[in-house]
């Protein structure tokens, strides 16, 4: 995650009714024709609202899959703007319900901790067995569950059946209060 866009401070609500048309149906927001005090002068005015108004604010997803818009000189996520628009709030951390970065439907988006964020990610590309949280251990010749909590590992167990071991990681999930899409390709 680029944590720099996360950092940058949203501008009111109103502030940002004033520049975006959201569509909760698509997840898409546009810009709207801003006012004169959006800008130095009439003339900056006018380039702006003839070149981008009625037009989608981000089509490009950054190098992490989420859509970015440049406002007033500054980058933002466009979940964190929607969510904004919506709600009226700063969102601590916005979480994309279904892991899918560029869906940003309403409906898709929360404000979570970053603890809870933490427990609806997709599997990294490094994982070798298929499931999160479960790896083969070939000191012990066998299947190794574990889950993060926090910054602590907890050992879940080993086992002798792959099967055996996805499902305890799979209780402790449940049991930790992971969401269901966590881990998921």
């Amino acid at each position: 995650m680029c944590y720099n866009l996360q950092m940058n401070k949203l501008p009111t609500q109103e502030y940002l009714q004033q520049c975006f048309n959201y569509d909760p149906e698509t997840g898409l927001l546009y810009w709207k024709a801003r006012p004169p005090e959006h800008f130095r002068n009439k003339r900056a005015q006018a380039i702006f609202n003839g070149t981008y108004a009625g037009k989608e604010t981000a089509k490009a997803l950054d190098k992490d899959g989420y859509k970015t818009l440049s406002l007033d000189r500054k980058s933002f996520y466009t979940h964190r703007i929607i969510y904004k628009l919506e709600k009226g709030l700063d969102p601590e951390h916005t979480d994309h319900v279904n892991g899918n970065r560029a869906d940003n439907k309403f409906d898709n988006l929360r404000s979570v901790s970053q603890t809870i964020n933490m427990k609806n990610v997709k599997m990294y590309i490094t994982n070798t067995s298929g499931v999160v949280g479960v790896r083969w251990d070939k000191n012990k010749n066998r299947w190794f569950a574990y889950i993060g909590s926090g910054k602590t590992k907890i050992h879940i167990g080993r086992f002798i059946a792959f099967g055996d071991a996805v499902k305890a990681r799979k209780q402790k999930e449940i049991e930790l209060g992971y969401h269901e899409n966590h881990g998921r390709n």
